[in-house]
């Protein structure tokens, strides 16, 4: 005996560790086999689906839209978190815009807010592209950086979150157009719709005169969905 335990009680304890020690290396082995093989999974699926949009959006370019997803995006939270949801609908379809509407109904009656500071978008990069007889849909990665906390405004203090605490997020952007509306890359002359300007209709998404957010049926994509996704 050694302190309770017999040799055969040793001997097995031994064997668990030495098996659990072999299970936790094959399964190692298998994640970074796993790893690997999803970079080059990643990497094969961009491919397909960026030939999939060049074959379907005429005068699609990638940087100029994703670019524009960031202007869009970064204006979608700071007028979540100012409640300014008249601005929000330039950039949501109707659909989305009603469920983001009701979200912040829900909000104003519990005498709450969402407040956003600081937001900062770190990365964007297409992910997925699908298509329906009446839309093309496009789906966008989007990792930020933010101080994200709700506040009750009656009781004056934090409910959720931090306001000195940044936080990291990712999010999948769904983002819809209707077929036949083609992107035309700024060869269409339009008035913004807060100053009254000529400017060129482009997928950078701002008015070069005061800088307000251009969103218009006649060509562009509108947020239809946003998801928080864990990665």
């Amino acid at each position: 005996m050694f302190d309770g335990f017999s040799i055969i009680d040793v001997f097995l304890i031994s064997i668990l560790v030495i098996v659990s020690l072999i299970i936790g290396l094959i399964l190692y082995k298998k994640s970074k086999s796993f790893q690997k093989n999803s970079k080059l999974d990643l990497k094969s699926n961009y491919k397909y689906v960026m030939k999939k949009i060049e074959c379907n959006i005429a005068n699609f370019e990638e940087e100029k839209f994703l670019r524009w997803v960031r202007n869009i995006f970064t204006s979608y939270k700071e007028k979540f978190s100012n409640n300014n949801i008249t601005e929000l609908s330039l950039i949501l379809k109707k659909e989305f815009y009603f469920k983001v509407e009701e979200e912040l109904k829900e909000y104003s009656r519990t005498g709450q807010k969402y407040i956003t500071n600081n937001f900062c978008i770190l990365d964007t990069s297409i992910i997925d592209y699908k298509e329906t007889e009446k839309e093309d849909i496009i789906y966008v990665y989007v990792k930020c950086k933010m101080i994200e906390y709700v506040f009750d405004e009656n009781r004056k203090q934090i409910l959720t979150g931090s306001d000195k605490l940044y936080i990291y997020k990712n999010y999948q952007l769904e983002l819809t157009k209707a077929k036949g509306l083609q992107l035309d890359n700024g060869k269409k002359d339009i008035n913004c719709q807060k100053c009254g300007a000529i400017i060129k209709l482009s997928t950078e998404g701002r008015c070069d005169n005061c800088g307000t957010l251009i969103v218009t049926n006649e060509h562009d994509f509108m947020i239809s969905d946003i998801k928080e996704i864990f990665i």
